[in-house]
């Protein structure tokens, strides 16, 4: 659908200049309040800015241009485009619209988006008016600073190229009405949004001006687009920037601007929820839940997150890009968490029916009005829609907290240490982000706010510490509300050559009361004795904590040359029913340990499964979080367990299990489970393990995604072989075949010396395509070719290979003489050697006679065919009988590929 909207309005998928400049052309346009025209309004062209969302444009005209007392204005011999693909816009400022003369209305501007420099020609006319305002000022709000400052950086480059087609469909530039051209099959353009909004523009254009809050029209139209923490806009375009970038202003103020008789109908009959403009999805499209997040007023540098869904509407699956574009993009991000649902939106692809969500994050940068745009685009190509992104960055006032100590130095790891956090002042302080860098990790106590005259404290540890190599450094960072707003302590962990102590939490789950757990030996201490002095201390160990008791430690050491490997063997039992929790001490370091005990009797755990997403029809395994999967006797009973997948799609999942059924507490029975897709998108079961004597069972979710199969190509690979060089081989064919007869297309490196024929691929499937190879050195070629389906957008590759040689013959003998004989008698035969000694397969046409006696020579033997590999030979054998007395003579001509073609054997005997 992008691609629709490009093409239809000319647009080319960037804003750099491509190409010779553009001569000037004679434009003729003209500048309308509503219904009344606009004399001596000033008229600009400018060319979008390159430098960056928001960059200043490149104003065109060299000379002042007016309008007319009729609002008519001509542009003749006044611009030079920089390119044809440079994307222009033209704006209407000032001027009298109908006013008593000698009276102007400074906030009047209006604005035409026009597209690429080069879809303009020498008749185009240009009206511009309050409704191409509205569809270019709201298409292009996330890269406007001011109307003479729209532009993008490269990176967004396409998206600017994308608003400017999308608001030559909202409105015509060269009628000033809507909708616009080319509108998208299946889309609507909001018709009585646009009016309304133009009317509530017009209410100012239509005047002698104002400023926010002195009652006038374009005072209240000013008011009602002032975001909060921004700026009240100083002209018509302004307002029409900060309105679209924040569509859930109050809309009801604006509304009570459109009177009965304003210019533009139809019109919207109450206030709209939003204040967006987009246009509607085609049946079967993406839905977005918004058309805009409001983030709450944050100091700068501290973080929230607001979210919206998206809900497929098509028949296929649809995979999700975001992107955040707009002069705010950098206070805004796109959130992902892999191990949380929210983010699946860029996890997986959408299937039909399925809704996502999507986490978008503010960190304001700089204080006041932040705006930026959300761009979601589906894959097959999805209209392109946006979610508006505003919020306000807050400057910090007053004192920041206190961090003391200024600096920590870790000697041991998983021993955390305090920093303590000091509200000196009378006021609160709000708390923000607290982080640490490339070392450790920290827990606090201090909340969002911290009191007047108060203190908290935050636990920084370095869990995971390798005092081996580079001395280890890092940071606390702690953001408050305060000036500065940011305070920091020093981290560090001094270098010693003679340990390495990488220590992890250890959680044993959950365990009946008294029963004891399989040894957990994950951790490990490496001493070296490098012959140094001091010598290392040995290691020891000690279990304290509220349920010190239900840890127990066994410490065993193996010599690995000047290596000491120390593992320590922990177990659990827990005494008592629930959060059980300790910690192991040794004097290199300190490790968390936790489990959770249960009442006595069976009680089963299953290793947690990851989803999986999978062809239809194709075999996945089941990922298990980097943990082999099993099912683990936690109870205090014996198990006589056994599998089962239950559910809505329980035949897309099967399991096998190993090993002995029957097993006791703190046993384990190792399982594996593959998913094969039934159906696209969301394929769900459940996996229970039953107890057979106490009908005990355990259950976990099972989730995978089927998504459409590739298209297949048969066969997957040609290979031509050696071939002549310059000489383009038969054609050999392939079938491609998707899903549903989807159509396909294909793509490859340039410069190919394969010739790849379509045929009917794009439109339908099956289809059959013609290769052939033409070599144009004596190389080895190899290339892959890539199949898309265009509806799944899924692909599959086929492999051409082929190398480019000569074919040379070469004969044993060039002439046979045979011995005199009598008429109608045959000589004993005499043979030729033909040899390939090329690097190219020899196509072999045929042999031929020429010559005064050409049936005297008779061909006994053939063993040439019709072709000849590169270094193989083939045998002629031939033999005289002459049909009349005298010399007798005759030349056998092979017919070949060969440059020497054709190659000739000379025969020759006499006759009695």
């Amino acid at each position: 659908m992008l691609s629709l909207l490009l093409a239809g309005c000319s647009q080319k998928s960037g804003v750099e200049s491509v190409g010779p400049p553009v001569a000037s052309l004679h434009l003729h346009g003209s500048a309308y309040g509503g219904e009344q025209p606009v004399s001596g309004a000033t008229i600009q062209l400018y060319a979008v800015g390159t430098t960056g969302d928001g960059s200043a444009s490149t104003p065109l005209l060299t000379q002042v241009v007016t309008s007319d007392s009729n609002g008519e204005f001509t542009l003749a011999g006044d611009f030079q485009c920089p390119s044809a693909s440079t994307l222009v816009y033209l704006t209407a400022t000032g001027g009298n619209p109908g006013l008593p003369a000698g009276m102007t209305n400074p906030q009047l501007a209006l604005m035409a988006a026009l597209g690429s420099c080069g879809s303009l020609g020498s008749s185009t006319t240009i009206n511009v008016n309050e409704l191409t305002t509205v569809a270019a000022v709201w298409p292009l709000a996330p890269f406007m600073s001011s109307y003479s400052a729209i532009g993008s950086g490269s990176s967004d480059a396409s998206a600017l190229a994308s608003a400017f087609a999308e608001a030559a469909v909202f409105a015509d530039t060269t009628t000033g009405r809507v909708p616009g051209l080319n509108v998208p099959t299946g889309s609507t353009v909001p018709v009585e949004q646009i009016d309304t909004l133009a009317d509530a523009l017009a209410s100012c254009t239509n005047s002698n001006g104002g400023v926010a809050g002195d009652g006038s029209a374009c005072g209240m139209l000013f008011a009602a687009a002032t975001p909060p923490g921004g700026a009240a806009p100083v002209n018509v375009i302004g307002a029409g920037m900060n309105l679209a970038n924040n569509p859930t202003l109050d809309s009801s103020s604006l509304f009570g601007l459109v009177g009965g008789k304003s210019p533009f109908q139809p019109t919207l009959t109450s206030a709209p929820a939003s204040l967006a403009v987009q246009l509607g999805s085609p049946t079967g499209g993406l839905s977005i839940s918004t058309s805009a997040l409001v983030f709450p007023a944050a100091y700068l540098n501290f973080s929230s997150m607001e979210s919206f869904t998206i809900t497929n509407n098509s028949l296929i699956p649809s995979s999700i890009a975001i992107s955040i574009v707009g002069a705010g993009a950098a206070d805004f991000s796109v959130v992902t968490n892999l191990s949380n649902p929210d983010g699946e939106c860029l996890v997986f692809p959408l299937a039909p029916g399925e809704t996502c969500t999507a986490l978008i994050g503010f960190t304001p940068a700089s204080s006041g009005a932040r705006n930026a745009s959300a761009l979601v685009e589906g894959t097959p190509a999805n209209l392109l829609q946006s979610v508006a992104l505003s919020g306000a960055g807050l400057a910090h006032t007053g004192s920041s907290v206190t961090l003391s100590p200024a600096s920590l130095t870790f000697s041991l790891a998983g021993a955390p240490q305090p920093v303590t956090v000091t509200n000196n002042g009378m006021t609160p302080i709000a708390i923000g982000p607290i982080t640490v860098s490339s070392i450790g990790s920290e827990t606090n106590n201090c909340g969002a706010i911290l009191a007047a005259q108060s203190i908290c404290t935050i636990q920084v540890e370095v869990a995971d510490i390798t005092y081996q190599g580079t001395p280890q450094s890092g940071t606390l960072t702690v953001i408050d509300s305060g000036s500065p707003g940011v305070g920091t302590v020093s981290l560090s962990a001094p270098l010693t050559n003679e340990v390495s102590f990488l220590p992890q939490p250890i959680n044993f789950g959950d365990l009946a009361v008294g029963v004891t757990s399989q040894a957990n030996s994950r951790n490990d201490i490496f001493v070296e004795d490098d012959g140094s002095s001091p010598v290392p201390a040995a290691v020891t160990t000690s279990i304290v904590g509220p349920n010190a008791s239900d840890f127990s430690v066994k410490l065993q050491q193996f010599p690995i040359e000047s290596l000491l490997e120390n593992n320590l063997f922990v177990t659990f039992t827990p005494s008592g029913v629930g959060p059980r929790t300790a910690t192991l001490v040794t004097n290199y370091g300190n490790i968390p340990l936790s489990g959770n005990g249960i009442p006595d009797g069976p009680s089963l755990t299953i290793t947690p499964l990851s989803a999986v997403a999978g062809m239809l029809g194709v075999a996945t395994p089941v990922p298990a979080n980097g943990v082999a999967p099993q099912w683990t006797n936690t109870g205090s009973v014996v198990l006589t367990s056994s599998g089962s997948i239950t559910g809505p799609d329980a035949s897309s999942f099967s399991m096998t299990a190993s090993g002995n059924l029957t097993i006791a507490p703190t046993q384990s029975v190792p399982f594996t489970v593959t998913f094969t897709p039934s159906h696209l998108g969301l394929n769900t079961a459940t996996l229970t393990v039953t107890d057979a004597t106490t009908g005990y069972s355990s259950s976990i979710p099972l989730t995978g995604y089927g998504e459409p199969d590739a298209p297949s190509v048969t066969p997957s690979s040609l290979d031509f072989g050696p071939s002549a060089i310059g000489v383009q081989s038969a054609a050999q064919t392939m079938t491609i075949s998707a899903p549903g007869g989807d159509p396909v297309s294909f793509s490859s490196n340039p410069g190919s010396n394969f010739v790849v024929s379509s045929g009917t691929c794009a439109i339908q499937t099956p289809c059959q395509i013609s290769v052939s190879f033409n070599p144009s050195n004596a190389y080895f070629y190899s290339l892959s070719y890539t199949v898309t389906d265009l509806v799944t957008e899924e692909s599959t590759n086929f492999n051409l290979s082929g190398s480019g040689g000569v074919a040379s013959v070469s004969l044993s003998s060039s002439s046979l003489t045979f011995a005199a004989r009598d008429i109608g008698t045959t000589s004993i035969p005499q043979t030729v050697t033909l040899t390939n000694t090329g690097d190219a397969t020899l196509t072999i046409a045929g042999e031929t006679f020429s010559g005064a006696n050409v049936g005297d020579f008779p061909i006994e033997a053939n063993t040439c065919g019709s072709s000849l590999a590169a270094g193989a030979n083939c045998t002629l054998t031939i033999s005289f009988a002459p049909t009349a007395s005298g010399a007798r003579s005759a030349v056998l001509q092979i017919m070949s590929n060969a440059a020497s073609s054709p190659d000739n054997i000379q025969l020759m005997g006499t006759a009695n």
